[in-house]
């Protein structure tokens, strides 16, 4: 069910549609692909030698005069009104005050892919899927880093098999686990949770835009 908590590993993360939020999302589009059409591997973010990737990327590249920057103003309310949503069910003590900011947008089309990685300098992480067909785009795969993840293969893979591996609620049987979206779904999540994108199979643009979260920590 949208807009509560369900558990992927263990973790919290949450999701919820943005389709009856009103926002400007055809310009946001419109303003990224045009972006896209002058590169499609914008990747100042990925410095990575043994596994990089292969995407338009905005991150680390803010300040290139050459691309325009979205118009973000109408959706930083809406993500810090989820992330509010997403605290509330967390049973953290006392008035939780944090802070949610918008660090990039990625897009993507045929044969590329984006490397595992987590987010270091925040407490959780959101995605956005503001254009994304989930018949010819993938979800955001992640990867279950516990020690349990290959011990539970090993001893119960008979077992396995009973248990339906699309739901979230058993993914902490499984050491991939992709997390079922749709267009202008937004997801929440703890940002230690590695995650990546397999390689585009469609050239149909999955973009999504992504955000951090951090938790006020001096109250």
């Amino acid at each position: 069910m949208k807009n509560k908590i369900h558990q992927l590993f263990g973790f919290p993360i949450y999701r919820a549609s943005l389709k009856k939020e009103k926002y400007n999302r055809n310009s946001i589009i419109k303003t990224i692909l045009k972006n896209y059409d002058k590169s499609k591997t914008r990747n100042n973010w990925d410095n990575s030698i043994l596994e990089s990737s292969n995407i338009h990327h905005s991150l680390c590249d803010d300040n290139n005069k050459e691309y325009a920057v979205p118009d973000y103003s109408y959706l930083g309310p809406i993500y810090i009104k989820h992330t509010k949503k997403y605290i509330d069910q967390l049973n953290l003590n006392g008035n939780v005050k944090f802070s949610c900011a918008i660090v990039n947008y990625t897009c993507m089309t045929q044969n590329q892919r984006m490397r595992r990685h987590l987010h270091v300098d925040c407490d959780f992480s959101g995605v956005h899927y503001i254009k994304f067909d989930n018949k010819y785009n993938d979800s955001t795969l992640f990867e279950n880093t516990l020690p349990h993840a290959n011990y539970m293969n090993k001893i119960i893979p008979g077992a396995l098999k009973k248990f339906n591996n699309s739901s979230a609620m058993n993914s902490y049987l499984c050491r991939y686990f992709k997390y079922t979206t749709e267009e202008d779904d937004v997801i929440i999540f703890p940002s230690l949770l590695e995650h990546s994108v397999p390689e585009i199979k469609s050239d149909k643009p999955r973009i999504t835009i992504a955000f951090n979260i951090k938790v006020d920590k001096d109250e």
